[in-house]
C-alpha cells in the first residue's frame, strides 16, 4: 500500500521561507515621490529658527565693546554732563561742598589741568524711607565726583605705559644708567646691552641723574653716551641705534637699539665655530 507524500518535506519548507521574505520585502519597497511633491513638502515646512545663542552674542557684541572704550576715556571738561560736582583732593577724600561744573572749568587753565569725571552723582536717599540715610550725608544737590589732572604728567604717564607695552610686545629689555655710574658697574651695564643685542633684541636705555647722588658735569654725561653707543654699535655687529634719542643730556634720557637679524647672528655663530676649530686644529 502506498503511503501518501507528506506535505512538510525540506523543500516545501524552503520554498515557504523564501516566497515569504520576497513578499515582505516588496511590501516594504521605497515609495519615490514626484519632483512636484517635493518641492511642495518643502515648502510647507517651517524654516528652523535662527539659534538664540548666534543672535545674542551677535547684538551684544557691539554694546559691550562701546561699554569697554568708554570705561577708558573718561568725560572731561565740557564732556561731564553734571552741574554739580565734588573734587577729590590729593589725600583721596573729597571737598565738603559741591561746585558747579562752570566754576570750576573757568578757574582752571586748561592749559595745563584737564577736570576728569570718576563717577556720576550718587543716589539720594531718603530719611524717612531709608532708616540708613543720615541728614548730614549728602548735603547740597547731588553731585559727580571729579579731579582735576595735570596734563603733562597725565601725558608722561601715558607715555611710559605705551611704551612698556611695546617693550612687552617685542620683547624690549630695558637698562637703567645714572650719569654717574661708577666705572665697575657701568662694565656691567655694558656686558648686559651687548648680551641682550647679541640675542636680536631691542634694549632701551635710560640714563638718568640718581636721586641723592653726585651731579656729573656735561663732558662726563657726553663721555658716558659715547661709551654706550660704542658698546652697542661696535661690540655687536649689526646692531643700530633705531631712533633718534629722546630727552636731554644730564637729565633723563633714553636710547633706543636693535640686534642684529637672526640671518647675521647665525652667520656670526658659524664663523665663531669655525674660528674655534682652527684654533683647536693648530
Amino acid at each position: 500500500m502506498r503511503h501518501p507524500p507528506c506535505i512538510f518535506s525540506p523543500a516545501r519548507a524552503l520554498r515557504h521561507i523564501f516566497l515569504s521574505s520576497t513578499a515582505n520585502h516588496a511590501a516594504v519597497a521605497p515609495i519615490y515621490l514626484s519632483p512636484l511633491v517635493v518641492r511642495a513638502t518643502t515648502a510647507a515646512t517651517p524654516a528652523p529658527a535662527p539659534s538664540l545663542m548666534k543672535a545674542r552674542a551677535l547684538s551684544m557684541t557691539a554694546p559691550l565693546r562701546k561699554k569697554v572704550n568708554q570705561a577708558k576715556r573718561r568725560p572731561i571738561n565740557g564732556q561731564i554732563p553734571y552741574k554739580w560736582i565734588r573734587l577729590r583732593q590729593a589725600d583721596g577724600s573729597l571737598a565738603p561742598e559741591p561746585r558747579r561744573t562752570d566754576d570750576v572749568l573757568a578757574e582752571l587753565d586748561l592749559e595745563k589741568w584737564t577736570l576728569e569725571l570718576l563717577s556720576p552723582p550718587p543716589a539720594s536717599r531718603d530719611p524717612d524711607s531709608d532708616p540708613d540715610a543720615s541728614p548730614d550725608v549728602d548735603v547740597g544737590p547731588p553731585a559727580a565726583i571729579c579731579r582735576i589732572v595735570d596734563r603733562a604728567e597725565a601725558a608722561a604717564a601715558a607715555e611710559e605705559a605705551a611704551r612698556a607695552a611695546r617693550r612687552k610686545a617685542v620683547g624690549t629689555k630695558e637698562l637703567e644708567l645714572n650719569w654717574a655710574i661708577a666705572p665697575h658697574d657701568l662694565e656691567h651695564k655694558l656686558r648686559r646691552l651687548r648680551e641682550f643685542l647679541g640675542k636680536g633684541m631691542q634694549v632701551e636705555v635710560m640714563l638718568a641723574r640718581k636721586r641723592g647722588g653726585r651731579t656729573a658735569a656735561k663732558d662726563e654725561a657726553e663721555a658716558l653716551l659715547a661709551r654706550v653707543r660704542e658698546a652697542a654699535l661696535e661690540g655687536v655687529p649689526g646692531a643700530k641705534e633705531v631712533r633718534k634719542m629722546s630727552g636731554t643730556v644730564g637729565g633723563i634720557a633714553h636710547l633706543y637699539f636693535e640686534g642684529p637679524p637672526q640671518k647675521m647672528r647665525r652667520k656670526a655663530a658659524a664663523e665663531g665655530e669655525r674660528e674655534g676649530e682652527e684654533r683647536a686644529d693648530e
